[in-house]
């Protein structure tokens, strides 16, 4: 069940259709296509103060993911007309810290200033909370104010409230595009990071079989394909360090098929085949030796398996419970 919402106005997101933590939060908008806006989408987590904890909480088309993929931007894409994009941020309540208080959802128009535009001359704009599993609609907030010089709007947050999680529609704007949003919330703009959101107004495809993702300070962070704007197909994930993490087969963002999990090393911590992010049958190593090959459930032996002790030698052989042999 979908609630519209206004300007003002709070809601419980688990009122409106039971606990759900894992959810889509979209943003719309229609402009002249005949006048190039670049509309940027972000989202800002927040604690206590209203201020971000370090400048790494930003999420943005140069940065897009946070918290081990549990804050996700999934890029922007053409709407229904020429005139009119989307954009998708996936978050999970669930892996947000406590720290995080407030979760902030912006869009900018790039060197709106210099361009002689504003959101005076955007139309439509709303923003959705959608149940990311079912892409089920919880709440819609159409915003209707009128603007006129802002660049940069706040159309929403999501708010901890006595343990619970609540949404929050704000719909305020105010001039200086990206840089007066960061400095609203506590980051001091840097160059490197208005450069890089130049790009995200541009329309981004959500479907491609060969894209390259980067971390806010330039590092590549993913490679491989993209289906909805989740990780599908073959591809590899870095660490800051430029090292792999995993090079794997995924589906609907997830670890699901073939893969290897690789240390910071090199060495092979598990090969083996994966589903929904967990490793389900192959081998696991320690120091570079297989230590046990066989099923696996909640990332312990389960399932019929060999276990080899650190000398080399096989000491079960057969079927574990959850990690314990049991015959």
């Amino acid at each position: 069940m979908s609630a519209n919402v206004t300007k003002g106005q709070r809601v419980g997101l688990n009122a409106v259709n039971g606990k759900i933590d894992t959810m889509l939060i979209e943003v719309g908008w229609d402009t002249d296509s005949t006048v190039g806006y670049e509309i940027d989408l972000e989202a800002f987590l927040l604690g206590d103060d209203g201020k971000v904890l370090d400048d790494s909480c930003i999420v943005f088309y140069n940065n897009p993911s946070i918290l081990d993929g549990r804050i996700l931007h999934m890029g922007i894409v053409q709407g229904g007309s020429s005139s009119s994009k989307r954009g998708q941020i996936k978050v999970d309540l669930s892996g947000v810290p406590d720290k995080i208080s407030k979760i902030n959802f912006t869009l900018t128009i790039h060197e709106g200033i210099k361009r002689g535009q504003s959101f005076k001359n955007v139309s439509r704009l709303y923003i959705n909370i959608l149940d990311y599993n079912t892409q089920g609609e919880l709440l819609k907030y159409s915003v209707d104010e009128v603007f006129s010089v802002e660049t940069a709007l706040v159309l929403g947050e999501l708010y901890r409230y006595k343990g619970t999680w609540k949404f929050n529609a704000i719909g305020s704007g105010f001039k200086g595009g990206l840089a007066a949003i960061c400095n609203n919330y506590g980051i001091e703009t840097e160059e490197e990071v208005q450069e890089a959101s130049q790009v995200q107004g541009k329309t981004q495809p959500l479907n491609q079989s060969d894209v390259r993702l980067f971390y806010n300070d330039g590092g590549l962070w993913y490679e491989g394909g993209l289906l909805n704007g989740l990780f599908n197909g073959k591809g590899r994930l870095y660490r800051r360090d430029g090292s792999v993490s995993y090079d794997a087969e995924f589906k609907d963002g997830k670890l699901y098929g073939y893969g290897k999990n690789i240390l910071k090393s090199g060495e092979i911590r598990f090969e083996g085949y994966f589903e929904n992010d967990e490793p389900v049958k192959g081998k696991y190593y320690e120091n570079g030796n297989l230590r046990y090959e066989g099923e696996f459930l909640k990332n312990k032996p389960h399932g019929y398996g060999k276990f080899i002790d650190k000398s080399g030698t096989m000491k079960y052989n057969g079927k574990f419970d959850r990690g314990t042999f049991i015959g």
